[in-house]
């Protein structure tokens, strides 16, 4: 993907990205409305929960590099 033109990384991410967050969102909503044993499990839950919108931009925005996403989510 280093060589691809900016539509072509849009493109990519769009048809490969997105339904797999879309599958990760919805299995997330699940799982938050379950309680869970481990105390750990439930705080990283929340905590992706919590940075949704910045993990999703990863899709939106080819400038954005998935390493830049996750170093601000940190």
């Amino acid at each position: 993907m280093k060589t691809a033109t900016t539509d072509e990384k849009y493109r990519a991410r769009q048809q490969e990205s997105t339904p797999i967050l879309a599958a990760l969102k919805k299995w997330l909503g699940k799982s938050l409305k379950h309680p869970v044993k481990s105390a750990k499990l439930t705080k990283a839950l929340t905590y992706l929960n919590n940075q949704w919108c910045k993990l999703s931009r990863y899709t939106e925005n080819d400038a954005c590099p998935m390493v830049m996403i996750v170093t601000k989510m940190r």
